[in-house]
């Protein structure tokens, strides 16, 4: 049951770092237009 509950964790934090991912490459990309400013 332990490593059950395990595996549900890491399947769901993999899902968080992919889209973490895809919400910052646009942002990145954008801060280099800009000078690297930022936002």
């Amino acid at each position: 049951m332990a490593d059950q509950k395990v595996g549900v964790v890491s399947h769901y934090y993999n899902h968080l770092q992919v889209a973490i991912v895809e919400v910052q490459a646009p942002f990145s990309e954008g801060d280099t237009l800009r000078g690297g400013r930022g936002i």
